[in-house]
Formats: C-alpha cells, structure tokens, sequence
C-alpha cells in the first residue's frame, strides 16, 4: 500500500516536523502555454486547483499544425530545430504511437536524434510519451494528437503541454482536446 502523505510515510515525524507548502508559480513554462494546459485540465477533469502563475511570457509561445502527424511531423520538427538554433526539442507522441514517431524522424532528422555520449537526452531531439517526460524540461515541445493523449490520461497532456521553457507545438489531425484556445 503506498503512502498516500508524507505524514503518513514519516509517523510521528513528519507531524510534529514537516510543514508542507504549495508551489504557485512556474518559472519554467511560458503563461500562454500554462494558461493553455490550465485551461485543458479544467475542462476535462474539473477541480479545486492551486491557482498557477507563470513568472514570464515567450511571444509566438502556443502553435498548432493541424493534418495527420505522419504528414507534417518532419517539416514541423525540422522548423522548430531551425528557428530554436541551439537547445532541445522534445516530441512527445501517445505511448502507442512514441516507435512509430520516433520511425518516422530517424531516417530525416537521425543525426539530432544522436548524442555524443550516447545519452538519448543530452541530443538535440528526443521522442518519447508524457510518462517519461514527466519533471523534464525542453526549449520545445511538439505534442503529437494531444487529443488522444488526453483520451488516455488528462494529466498526462497536461505533463506534455508544461515540459517546454519556450514554444509548445501540437500536431493533431481531428481536434484538439476540450478547453485547448482555439487555433
């Protein structure tokens, strides 16, 4: 059974010496963005949320390309590496579909998908699910069918749509999930 609390995993110390506080500001996501997966997580798991602030802006913060991911992925990618210059760029894919994305990239963008030291997140690109980005945070972000993602797990597109400091990109073919602005 897992410790619901850090009370309850610490006993009599975590109660008479633990004091808990609620982080309310984001240093690391852009506000558009936050306001963006803010607005996603309310209107598909409504609740009584900490109001969230973030510290600072990105101009151009929030894009979308609507069209299937296998037929734009490349060129948006290839975009958002050009435009970032130095820096990361995370794609985060549902976890059904994280070996077909990351396919579809090696022949086109391989070499930035290859670190020096062979560290998969220390490459220019990385492709993975909102699990594994989970605490991690990349320049940008492009989120592939975060409908779907968000199908799966709320939190897990709100997990994709906070990991980037600069731009959040989403590629969907149908919709965007309830409460995305309108694009």
């Amino acid at each position: 059974q897992p410790a619901t609390s850090w009370r309850s995993l610490m006993g009599k110390a975590g109660r008479e010496h633990v004091r808990q506080a609620a982080l309310t500001v984001s240093y690391r996501t852009p506000a558009t963005v936050l306001e963006a997966a803010t607005s996603v997580l309310m209107a598909n798991f409504p609740g009584d949320y900490l109001p969230l602030t973030a510290a600072r802006e990105v101009p151009d913060a929030l894009a979308t390309t609507r069209g299937h991911w296998r037929d734009v992925l490349v060129d948006v990618v290839r975009a958002e590496l050009r435009e970032l210059g130095r820096g990361k760029v995370a794609v985060i894919a549902p976890s059904d579909q994280v070996a077909g994305v990351a396919a579809e990239l090696a022949e086109p963008l391989g070499e930035a998908l290859v670190s020096p030291d062979g560290h998969p997140l220390r490459a220019p690109l990385v492709v993975l699910d909102a699990p594994a980005a989970k605490g991690l945070e990349f320049d940008v972000v492009v989120v592939v069918e975060p409908a779907h993602i968000a199908t799966t797990s709320v939190g897990d597109v709100y997990v994709a749509m906070t990991r980037p400091t600069r731009r959040l990109h989403a590629i969907y073919r149908d919709e965007l999930p309830d409460g995305w602005p309108d694009a």
